[in-house]
């Protein structure tokens, strides 16, 4: 995927292989194995970067959700 500079920004993405979909996670998570650079680290950047959506791991939010009062149904 593309993203413009404002929109990678926006998401908090980082161009480094643990994001990129040419390289998959070995044994350890700091490596990974690249299909073009072969075993590189996970923090390694390259020209071939493509973003992979799926490998990102968003972030908790830490606000807690209102509380709601559902109506009872028993009228």
């Amino acid at each position: 995927m593309k993203f413009s500079r404002e929109q990678k920004e926006n998401l908090d993405i980082r161009d480094i292989c643990a994001f990129c979909e040419n390289a998959s996670c070995l044994r350890n998570e700091d490596e990974m194995l690249c299909r073009f650079n072969g075993v590189v680290s996970a923090d390694g950047t390259c020209r071939k970067f493509r973003y992979d959506l799926l490998k990102r791991k968003p972030a908790k939010k830490n606000a807690a959700l209102p509380k709601v009062e559902l109506p009872d149904l028993d009228d």
